[in-house]
């Protein structure tokens, strides 16, 4: 069974190594400088901080397969420059393991109800270069490639 959820305090632990993973793979091109000690441990001091924050304009919700851990999103709210809400996967990942399931799928349309109570107008998320999977997922959840190669947008409920 696939429940998404608010995060809870034991999620630490596998929420820090995910975030870490994350950042590895959208680090460009992996390069060495990116891994550092120090860049780890500002991603694990990031992913606590991240699990504890009480925004109104963030939320960040988990996936848990048959009661394992197997994904997250973080999405935001923001104001463009036309003074439009908008909302903004700021991150998504799902556990190679569970990937393929509709893990992602069901994070990304649990995040979009939690824009649309929050008056987004459309939905934005902004890809590292080569994810052409990353890319495909997002275009079959109806986000269309705008003139950035690595920009989607979709029009929500919300507003």
């Amino acid at each position: 069974m696939l429940t998404v959820r608010k995060p809870m305090n034991k999620d630490l632990i596998h929420f820090t190594r995910y975030a870490i993973e994350f950042e590895r793979a959208v680090s460009r091109n992996g390069k060495k400088e990116d891994r550092t000690p120090n860049r780890l441990r500002l991603r694990k001091e990031w992913a606590a901080d991240q699990l504890i924050a009480e925004q109104r304009d963030q939320s960040l919700l988990f996936a848990e397969h048959h009661g394992q851990m197997a994904g997250y999103v973080l999405g935001c709210i923001v104001t463009n420059d036309k003074q439009q809400t908008v909302g903004r996967i700021n991150e998504i990942f799902v556990e190679e393991f569970f990937r393929r399931e509709g893990i992602g799928t069901k994070l990304c349309k649990e995040i979009e109800k939690w824009m649309n109570t929050q008056g987004a107008d459309r939905m934005e998320v902004t890809l590292p270069e080569g994810s052409e999977g990353l890319a495909n997922f997002f275009h079959s959840l109806g986000f269309v490639k705008q003139e950035n190669n690595h920009f989607f947008q979709k029009e929500t409920g919300g507003g």
